[in-house]
This record gives structure tokens, sequence and C-alpha cells, in this order.
């Protein structure tokens, strides 16, 4: 009985731990759809958690009612503090993943992700001024003057 006991309350703490990290996730306020209107097409990125600790996300074109996948996007652990932010571009890279490791956090409102070697770009930042509205910065480490600013709203379904 006393096994059978102390089996349960295992199981009960290793639940509620469980439970408090995905309530911790800090990149859950990614989650869902968010678009950025232009004047011929629509560019719509999509997160959904994959498990615990990585997100999955997809950056598609929109033109005249056909969506086109762009890129392929993941949030993955790399140890108990530290991610990795991991891009795969349609036609670039030899059609290889490229890694950022997340390189400064705030609060739930800023992730800055950073690989020094890759060409271009070498920094990604997403930065969530309101709960609806998400700025993406794609830049160099040392040249903030070639910085590529994109405003997206949140949508309630994909567009």
């Amino acid at each position: 009985m006393r096994k059978l006991l102390f089996a349960g309350i295992l199981l009960a703490l290793v639940a509620c731990k469980q439970a408090a990290e995905e309530v911790h996730n800090p990149f859950q306020v990614l989650e869902g759809h968010w678009a950025k209107v232009g004047a011929t097409a629509t560019v719509a990125e999509h997160w959904e958690r994959f498990d615990a600790n990585r997100w999955k996300g997809a950056v598609y074109r929109i033109e005249a009612g056909d969506s086109l996948l762009l890129e392929a996007l993941e949030i993955r652990p790399v140890n108990d503090t530290t991610y990795d932010y991991v891009a795969l571009v349609k036609g670039q890279n030899n059609d290889q993943p490229v890694a950022f490791r997340l390189n400064e956090h705030l609060a739930d409102s800023l992730f800055v992700f950073e690989n020094p070697n890759h060409d271009f770009p070498q920094k990604i930042s997403y930065h969530l001024p309101r709960r609806d509205s998400l700025v993406i910065v794609l830049g160099l480490l040392t040249d903030p003057s070639k910085d590529r600013v994109f405003g997206f709203s949140r949508v309630a379904a994909q567009p």
C-alpha cells in the first residue's frame, strides 16, 4: 500500500511540474495566426505548440487565394535555459535548416535569436508590444541600418 501511495504522489508531483512548465513557457505568446497584409499579397505566420518545450511555425505568402509555404520554423530547447530558433527557407542554404541561438529574452514581449556565422539575417527578433501585435526584425549584428522590419497583427483564423 505504501508503494502505491508513494507512486501516486510521485506521479502527481511530475504532473504538477509539467503543468507549471507549460504555463510558464515564454513562447506561448506567439501561438496562433499572424498576418501582414500587403497591396498584392498577405504574409502569414502561424505558431503552435508541438510538445511541452517545442514550437512549430510556418510562414506563408497568400495571393489570389493561393498559399505558398516560404519557411518552416521551430523553437526547440538546447538545454534547460537555452533555445534555438531553426528556420528552413525553401530554396536557400541548400535547403538545410539554420539555427539561431536565443540571446535575449525580456518577459513575454521580446525574443532575440542570433547566428553570427550566417550571412543574412544574423539576428532575428520577435517583439510583442501588445498581445495582438508582433514586430519581427531581421538584421545584421554589426549594421542596424540593414534591418528589415515586418509588422504583423494577430488574426482569429488563418487568413
